[in-house]
């Protein structure tokens, strides 16, 4: 199936993606619009679930990414002034002393961690389990940045931290390919199988959640998702390829749903071409 880039608008399927209720519903962003997405699904979620993904999509984007967020010019929904993040704090160390300084975000180098993660358990035959020993966190940033956010702060080194939520940062991906998976092919013929890690209910990530089967390679410049299918010990399963902020983040893999009864022959709609 072929890739997407943003923007598009999907039609709605009049139900919630994640409950199926059909009352109450709003425009929901399947990547978050604080990442920048801006593809979204007309009438796609309730007021109950979209408080729910609202909550981990607030600590991605906040609490995980806000100086990224600004060095990219990415803004979400608008905030009252006395809500947004302004600066930050650094540690500034010399030789002999350290000293916790509160930094304007803008005038900080870019630095930021993300996760490198093995293919998901199921595409590797693997049982289901909630921790991930062979995932790799990677600092990026600025190296020339950093030296000389350091000199106009006096000091011989400058610490930044950053912070990874694991529950967040999977709950992100789940929810990103579960909603493209549900707009691009609807709801009639699959199993969805990410629900309970979207509503918080399981936190056996590593399942489902993961990096690409190699050979792969990362998806197209500036290409935000990627649906396809695959067959796995006899069964059909629809997978989601995600790339996040313009290709800074690893090309991850999320096993979204099982075929259940569906022509996976049948020419693709719009919403699954570029």
């Amino acid at each position: 199936m072929p890739a997407i880039s943003s923007p598009y608008e999907y039609p709605s399927k009049g139900k919630c993606l994640y409950c199926e209720e059909t009352q109450n519903l709003t425009r929901e962003h399947i990547i978050p619009e604080s990442l920048g997405g801006r593809i979204y699904l007309v009438d796609g979620s309730c007021l109950a679930c979209s408080s729910i993904t609202k909550r981990f999509e607030e600590i991605f984007a906040r609490k995980m990414y806000w100086g990224l967020r600004l060095k990219l010019r990415i803004k979400g929904k608008r905030r009252k002034k006395s809500e947004k993040i302004t600066h930050w704090n650094v540690d500034i160390l010399d030789d002999e002393s350290e000293e916790s300084v509160s930094v304007e975000v803008a005038k900080l180098p870019l630095l930021y961690a993300v996760l490198e993660l093995p293919p998901g358990g199921i595409l590797l035959g693997e049982a289901p389990r909630d921790t991930n020993p062979n995932m790799r966190v990677i600092l990026r940033g600025d190296p020339v940045g950093m030296a000389a956010c350091a000199r106009e702060l006096g000091c011989g080194k400058l610490k930044i931290e950053n912070t990874i939520d694991w529950n967040a940062y999977n709950r992100v991906l789940a929810k990103i390919a579960h909603a493209y998976t549900i707009a691009c092919l609807g709801f009639r013929g699959l199993q969805p199988l990410l629900l309970p890690i979207i509503r918080g209910e399981d936190g056996r990530f590593p399942y489902f959640i993961g990096g690409v089967l190699p050979p792969a390679e990362a998806l197209e410049p500036h290409t935000d998702l990627e649906l396809l299918h695959r067959e796995i010990n006899g069964d059909s399963f629809i997978c989601v390829r995600i790339g996040l902020f313009g290709g800074r983040f690893p090309t991850y893999e999320v096993v979204s749903a099982k075929v259940v009864d569906m022509d996976l022959n049948a020419p693709t709609t719009r919403s699954s071409m570029t």
